[in-house]
């Protein structure tokens, strides 16, 4: 695919202010979690009346707002920074996790009556010997690495002599004997760790994103509004003292409800040697001296190892060079994507074939003239350079069958609209041949006049309009001046014309050269009918939901990840791996799907006349796909030209960067003032989704000649500078998030620890910035404050882009 190909990091620092995200101090809902009487009173009265009751009637009613209190949902948590179990250098870096609930971390209030913008749970960070385990479990264990404990609710409010739980009432409808993730602390560790009740409002906010971003996104996050809330902790990871060791961090998000009154003053009764903190989440990361797993470190493995940009393409990696002919064949069908996989035959031989992805490292000119596969066997090739078979097609046939199997609803679809197709043809040809249809509906040049020969009340209709036209205003007439003659009875060999066409007298219909012409037009007129199109194109003549059906299979939907990558080796980890997609391999798929139910020659023919309307429909239907994904209009689209282009991404980017932007673009310009590369026409994907965890996948209506892979704009981070200070940003103005020049803060820790004085730093910085805020009062918001401690996000770039001769 590539013909030249660089990779370059790049700090978004210098490219000015933060754009397409907007901060926001909290987002408060109307209600918190809680439980509300309603009560209505109705008095009545009366000027003349005395026997009217003196009380008046009230009548009273309960209800209950409800929210997380003791857990959280797996769909409620969008990000976790560090990544679980990631391993690198966070020592400059606060952790936070990011919610897909934008009112979240304000439901609750630290206790009844409380300031509604304070936020009810937090972000910790603990060396282990900071959790106080069970006196079986000295620190954590490979199966509790967090070292939470299970607790029933009634130990949580109710704990045992010794341990301080929260000051809260169970509600009616918390359970008691329910179990939550709970974690004990000392006193000194919470005095140590907690933020103070002031500090807490800082360490949330809420993050809306520009819904422009979502489009730049896998499709597991397009569901998402585009609001997310942060919470971030007040502590920095603890970092090894020397290069050769490691230190595990343990983080919780923890909820304060009911720990208001020791939020300020964190003393307790001398009784009192552990602090219950119920566990809403957590995870472990271990600090190094070294960067190992961050963005850019990650990013910049994809091509440590690429000696060429012909290293970078989805195939098996290149054996040493070889005198051996046989070895240089070989290595030539490896380079083309194929790789040997272990056949077995009917006859049970054990051998070996070739089988290429539907992913291939060249590009595949597809075969028009190729009729469609009517079954696995039809699409094997054999190849006598090798005495091999290539299995590609037949496995991509037999794949596109199952997945129709697998789908009822397609295949009840796909059966009745071959049905209905036939009888719409058999009728069209009756017609055509009846003496009942007048010459002058005989037409078949347009659809409109199709239509009108497929008319279900056609004939009965035609002789109701001669009755009330020409027999009334003639033949009826001329009965009348002569009046009634008996007439004889026919004899019985007078009969009327057949009805119906014979077999063989259909079949040498369909065989006409101009039938695959008329068959287009008759699939367009029985959607017409149904109103369920209103132009001549492709994409109108199938039904909807097969096309959408299709097209998804186009798009590799549902096709199992061992057909696109069928050798780990291919795809190895921390990589990025580019392709074409072979055309023929997906036309082979939609074969497999659509010999659904195929019994006769007849099906058989359908097949083959459908064959490159429905190729031609699943082209022009493949760009909306995701573009409904998105909630957006879908317009007029044309046909995606080929070839199809894409790149597989394999890294803990993927898992650890959740909502990864990624956007491609068709061209690169130099621009004439700096003489620098800039990308040009964007690249709306075609489709964008994590395979699995780990693994993104990406098609594209071309082969980009830019490609950014940004940070999650929900996700910038947060951190210091070498020097343990922060550059301060800018937050009014026509660019806010900007840099300062010559402004700085340094960062003020409690005591001698990693954790930060927040309300001194926050007062720090708000004297700095004096008229430079928002709020005329002068005082910093929680969502300036943010802004102050981003760390510069990050994007590296790949170019796969030949400069021309003028161009140097």
């Amino acid at each position: 695919m590539t013909t030249a190909s660089k990779i370059q990091y790049q700090s978004l620092a210098d490219s000015g202010a933060i754009a397409d995200i907007q901060f926001c101090d909290n987002y408060l809902p109307a209600l918190v979690a809680d439980t509300y009487t309603i009560t209505i009173s109705h008095q009545l009265s009366a000027e003349q009346s005395n026997d009217l009751p003196k009380d008046p009637f009230t009548q009273t009613q309960q209800f209950a707002v409800e929210g997380p209190r003791f857990n959280l949902n797996a769909t409620d948590i969008q990000t976790q920074f560090p990544a679980n179990k990631s391993q690198g250098q966070f020592d400059q870096q606060f952790p936070y996790i990011v919610l897909t609930k934008r009112a979240l971390p304000w439901e609750r209030l630290l206790q009844p009556g409380g300031d509604k913008t304070i936020p009810w749970m937090a972000l910790l960070v603990f060396q282990e010997s900071e959790i106080i385990s069970e006196s079986n479990n000295n620190g954590s264990s490979l199966g509790n690495l967090t070292m939470v404990q299970s607790y029933p609710l009634s130990q949580i409010v109710s704990p045992e002599a010794g341990v301080l739980g929260p000051n809260i009432q169970l509600s009616q409808f918390d359970d008691s004997t329910a179990t939550c993730q709970a974690i004990d602390i000392s006193p000194v560790t919470f005095a140590a760790l907690v933020p103070r009740l002031n500090e807490l409002k800082y360490l949330a906010h809420v993050r809306q994103l520009e819904i422009e971003t979502l489009q730049h996104k896998a499709e597991s996050e397009l569901q998402g509004t585009g609001w997310y809330s942060v919470v971030m902790a007040n502590r920095l990871p603890i970092a090894p003292s020397d290069s050769t060791t490691s230190v595990r961090n343990i983080v919780h998000l923890v909820s304060l409800e009911g720990f208001q009154s020791y939020l300020d003053n964190p003393t307790f009764p001398s009784t009192i040697s552990k602090i219950r903190l119920v566990s809403l989440a957590s995870w472990t990361f271990d600090c190094l001296a070294d960067a190992k797993e961050n963005f850019k470190t990650l990013m910049s493995n994809f091509v440590a190892n690429a000696k060429s940009a012909a290293d970078l393409a989805l195939k098996m990696p290149a054996a040493p060079a070889s005198s051996d002919p046989n070895q240089q064949l070989a290595q030539a069908i490896l380079n083309n994507g194929f790789v040997p996989l272990s056949y077995r035959t009917r006859s049970g031989d054990q051998t070996y074939s070739w089988y290429r992805s539907p992913l291939t490292p060249v590009q595949i000119q597809e075969l028009t003239n190729v009729p469609s596969y009517t079954t696995a066997e039809s699409a094997l090739i054999y190849d006598s350079n090798t005495g091999l078979f290539d299995q590609s097609y037949a496995v991509m046939w037999q794949t596109g069958r199952l997945l129709a199997l697998a789908d009822r609803s397609f295949a009840i679809s796909v059966l009745n609209w071959r049905r209905q197709t036939n009888q719409a043809l058999q009728l069209l040809a009756h017609r055509l041949n009846s003496p009942h249809v007048s010459d002058a509906l005989k037409q078949t040049e347009t659809v409109e006049q199709i239509r009108q020969l497929l008319h279900p009340r056609l004939i009965s209709e035609s002789f109701m309009d001669f009755l009330g036209h020409e027999f009334a205003d003639g033949t009826a007439l001329k009965v009348a001046e002569l009046g009634h003659k008996p007439q004889p009875q026919p004899r019985s060999i007078d009969r009327l014309p057949k009805s119906s066409l014979s077999v063989h007298a259909f079949q040498q219909f369909m065989q006409q050269p101009e039938t695959p012409v008329l068959f287009n037009r008759v699939l367009l007129a029985m959607q017409q009918q149904k109103a369920e199109a209103t132009g001549d194109t492709s994409a109108n003549a199938i039904p909807p939901d097969i096309l959408t059906w299709l097209s998804r299979l186009a798009l590799l939907y549902g096709v199992p990840f061992d057909k696109l990558v069928p050798n780990q080796q291919m795809l190895p980890t921390e990589s990025i791996r580019f392709f074409y997609i072979n055309p023929n391999a997906i036309n082979s798929l939609i074969d497999g799907a659509l010999s659904l139910g195929v019994q006769s020659s007849q099906d058989s023919l359908f097949n083959q006349l459908a064959k490159p309307l429905i190729r031609q429909a699943v082209h022009q239907s493949i760009p909306t796909i995701r573009t409904k994904m998105l909630g957006q209009t879908v317009a007029d689209s044309s046909p995606v030209p080929l070839p199809i282009a894409g790149f597989l991404l394999r890294s803990q980017v993927v898992s650890g960067f959740p909502g990864l932007e990624i956007k491609s673009y068709q061209t690169v310009t130099v621009n004439k003032t700096t003489n620098e590369l800039e990308p040009s026409v964007l690249l709306n994907p075609l489709r964008m989704e994590r395979l699995t965890p780990d693994v993104m996948l990406c098609l594209l209506p071309s082969v980009p000649a830019w490609i950014e892979l940004d940070e999650p704009k929900e996700s910038f981070g947060f951190g210091v500078e070498d020097n343990n200070a922060i550059n301060l940003r800018n937050v009014t103005g026509s660019q806010p998030g900007s840099i300062i020049p010559g402004i700085s803060q340094p960062v003020l820790f409690r005591s001698s620890s990693t954790v930060v004085d927040i309300q001194t730093l926050q007062a720090d910085i708000q004297k700095q910035l004096q008229g430079k805020l928002n709020n005329s009062d002068g005082i910093i918001s929680p969502a300036e404050f943010a802004i102050q401690l981003i760390r510069a996000p990050e994007k590296m770039v790949f170019q796969n882009y030949t400069p021309s001769s003028s161009s140097n």
